[in-house]
């Protein structure tokens, strides 16, 4: 397949302390270029002058491990422009698929699990769904739906998340709470239009789910508001993350733990080359990932792609990140299962650079899957729609994001590929 453009899209939220450090080095360098250029005659003759320069990296997260010691810059990445469908100012119709339901069986679950009068009211009579061989439709009150309590939101998605037909629900927008102000702040959200997605929408674990956005959308009589709430609901929190290579690190542990499939001999090449600077240096995450992934990272599929009938979901991307070329037929989920079966393996707790992680719920279905790079950070897609980047993410955020999909819990399990051995 093509890939998406491999430069990070417009958008990346970074905290201001450090850009003011990085904006204030990158002006130093520039002035000391200008002044060589004005003096390289008596540069020429004169060794340069040696003084201490201010490490920018030096005030971020750090995490140290068999991978090396990475330094962690976490951003959150905004829905390009571009990106916006062109009928997003345009109110949707609310309707709500409820999959292996019938009108009986529907019923007979909302009295079953609770649902409030506001809940039960929001749903209209069950004369008025429609229903299919497959499930039956419903098309609430949108008033009712905005009015609902957070446990009958959490009640009500637990079910329209099994269906794609409930798109908002089987991709919801989700951000984690220690995000929602930085998230705002970015995309300008005013405090009324802030307070009315929270009460549109309901805390899960240390999430914030707004499943309902399409009712909130409808709601809204401002065009600047809905194109806010739109960029909103795609947020996406992330890492960028750099390897500290000095003068005294052990090359060839680094190159043993990110190698495979091959690269050894290249990253070995990098690596030497970034310790043997004066004072070693840095390397970008991207450079260490095989070559689909490292072109993905920070991207968006592009939006004809998805009219192609290629899943390009988590599996997809999973099983595609050592791959030289997309393998599309991972796009189906009885084919990802046998190549699964027949060239991984399960591993204990102590996972490494490129094995699979699935998230299982009730003992059976793997309702996601990422590759694990290092010091629990994974590379992973989180849904199947073009408006999904591709991020790196700490493991315990990805398995908060899918856990309010497994009320009885989700099993971490780590799968290495044979050939990662070689």
């Amino acid at each position: 397949m093509d890939t998406a453009d491999s430069k990070p899209p417009r958008g990346i939220l970074i905290p201001s302390s450090v850009a003011i450090t990085v904006l204030a080095l990158l002006a130093l360098s520039w002035g000391v270029a200008g002044w060589r250029c004005a003096h390289r005659t008596q540069q020429a003759h004169e060794p340069p002058a040696t003084r201490a320069s201010p490490d920018p990296f030096a005030g971020l997260e750090r995490r140290e491990g068999p991978w090396g010691e990475l330094r962690l810059l976490p951003l959150v990445i905004l829905l390009p422009p571009e990106l916006i469908p062109p009928d997003s100012d345009e109110p949707k119709p609310v309707r709500w698929f409820f999959s292996g339901y019938s009108r009986a069986s529907l019923s007979e679950w909302i009295r079953s699990v609770g649902l409030s009068a506001t809940a039960r009211m929001a749903l209209g009579a069950a004369s008025n769904w429609v229903e299919h061989a497959e499930g039956v439709w419903v098309e609430p009150d949108v008033d009712g739906v905005l009015r609902m309590e957070p446990s009958d939101r959490l009640k009500l998605y637990r079910v329209q998340s099994m269906s794609e037909m409930n798109n908002p629900h089987a991709s919801p927008c989700t951000v984690l709470r220690r995000d929602l102000d930085r998230v705002f702040k970015a995309v300008g959200v005013q405090p009324d239009l802030a307070e009315r997605i929270l009460r549109a929408g309901f805390y899960y674990g240390d999430r914030f789910f707004l499943p309902d956005v399409l009712a909130l959308h409808r709601s809204l009589t401002q065009s600047s508001q809905r194109f806010q709430l739109v960029r909103f609901s795609f947020a996406a929190s992330t890492y960028m993350a750099w390897l500290r290579v000095g003068p005294d690190t052990d090359v060839e542990r680094i190159v043993d733990y990110w190698a495979g499939y091959g690269r050894r001999k290249d990253l070995r090449a990098l690596l030497e080359s970034v310790r043997a600077a004066p004072s070693g240096g840095y390397v970008d995450l991207a450079h260490l990932l095989p070559s689909l992934p490292r072109q993905w990272l920070y991207t968006y599929p592009r939006p004809e792609q998805m009219l192609d009938g290629i899943r390009r979901d988590c599996h997809w991307t999973s099983l595609n990140f050592f791959s030289a070329a997309p393998n599309n037929s991972f796009g189906d989920i009885e084919v990802a299962r046998a190549y699964v079966a027949d060239n991984y393996y399960q591993i204990g707790a102590n996972p490494r650079f490129g094995d699979l992680v699935f998230l299982v719920r009730d003992k059976a279905a793997a309702i996601h899957s990422c590759v694990y790079l290092a010091g629990n950070l994974v590379f992973t897609k989180n849904g199947l729609t073009p408006q999904q980047p591709w991020i790196i993410m700490n493991l315990c955020d990805v398995v908060s994001l899918y856990s309010i999909l497994a009320p009885n819990g989700l099993e971490v399990q780590f799968w290495r590929n044979r050939k990662n051995e070689e």
